[in-house]
């Protein structure tokens, strides 16, 4: 069984098979523990580049935090078998760098210093190594997924450089894409901003004139208005003027009326009676007329032409009903006058 440790696989996004119980027995301890795993698969690559597919339990913990577990001479022998390169130590290359560095500043420093000196030297040179050797395990940690699929045996050295090259070009490709995908996504907010602001001035701009056609509105309804009133208070005038000639001509006409009635005879009475029963009735009507032509009564207008239309017709069927009632009173004082003078 193989093993990968669950904050790898996690960060790998690994697809999951299935869980396994397994019976764990550590070193040092004779209790059994008994663990939930998730079986999950990794892809990967052999020597030949040809696809292989790697069923791994998960576990918290596999080795100690950034340091690779060490091979025994078994595993060591096996390997050398297939002719596969590997590290003997547990280490990277730049352990081996700093160690092949110390001895040979540790040969210089028996030469040519006092040991106290070098003992100085070498106490700094470890503190440095110590830190660097930290940082590039920690970035050596962080890239574990490139190293994964990309560390591939090498049969030569030519080969190997080439491969470092084919990565090295990979990653080139990657930077300038994510810059160029950075310049994109700052060149579409841009716009959006633009986009953004011309919109708020163009509805600025909208309800602009939406605010000076309704003042215009406003305007002209407030003329309207005042011409309504005008013509209002021009045929309340007529309304009065045609009262007065009314009762004018009505007393003109009741005056004739009593002094026939003091002149004629018994037989004209009957006559006269019928005369001024029909006057009445024309001042009825006149008064009908006066409750038609009443603008102070609830009326809804269904717009402007059509209401001056009414008003103007009402004023002329009163101008015309003013004529019948001054050609009538004219036709009655002229019988009147004419039964007088008959004997």
């Amino acid at each position: 069984m193989s093993y990968i440790d669950t904050s790898l696989a996690n960060e790998l996004r690994l697809p999951e098979l299935k869980e396994e119980k397994l019976r764990l027995h550590t070193f040092g301890s004779d209790q059994v523990q008994e663990k939930i795993c998730r079986l999950v698969q990794l892809n990967a690559w052999d020597a030949e580049g040809v696809p292989i597919k790697l069923d791994l339990l998960t576990h918290n913990v596999i080795t100690k935090s950034f340091r690779s577990p060490a091979l025994s001479n078994d595993d060591a022998d096996f390997i050398r078998q297939y002719h596969i390169p590997f590290k003997d130590k547990g280490e990277n290359m730049a352990t081996q760098n700093l160690d092949q560095d110390l001895a040979y500043l540790t040969i210089i420093m028996k030469q040519k210093s006092t040991s106290e000196k070098r003992i100085l030297l070498i106490s700094r040179l470890l503190c440095a190594a110590g830190i660097a050797r930290e940082k590039y395990l920690a970035l050596c940690t962080r890239y574990a997924l490139i190293y994964k699929f990309y560390d591939i045996p090498w049969g030569t050295e030519k080969g190997k450089a080439g491969q470092i090259e084919a990565i090295d070009d990979e990653m080139l490709v990657m930077d300038c894409q994510t810059k160029s995908i950075d310049s994109l996504i700052a060149k579409l907010e841009k716009e959006e901003g633009k986009i953004g602001r011309d919109l708020r001035k163009s509805v600025d701009v909208k309800m602009e004139l939406q605010k000076r056609n309704i003042q215009c509105l406003q305007n002209k309804l407030m003329e309207k208005e005042k011409e309504i009133f005008e013509l209002k208070v021009k045929i309340s005038c007529w309304k009065s003027q045609v009262r007065r000639i009314s009762k004018e001509a009505t007393s003109q006409t009741e005056d004739a009326v009593k002094h026939d009635c003091d002149t004629q005879t018994a037989m004209h009475n009957e006559e006269e009676e019928v005369k001024y029963n029909e006057i009445l009735d024309v001042n009825e009507l006149v008064e009908s007329e006066e409750i038609y032509v009443d603008m102070e009564s609830e009326y809804e207008y269904p717009d402007d032409e059509s209401y001056f239309s009414n008003m103007v017709n009402e004023v002329k069927e009163v101008k015309a009903v003013k004529h019948t009632l001054e050609s009538k009173v004219q036709q009655e004082n002229t019988e009147a006058c004419t039964s007088i003078q008959v004997p």
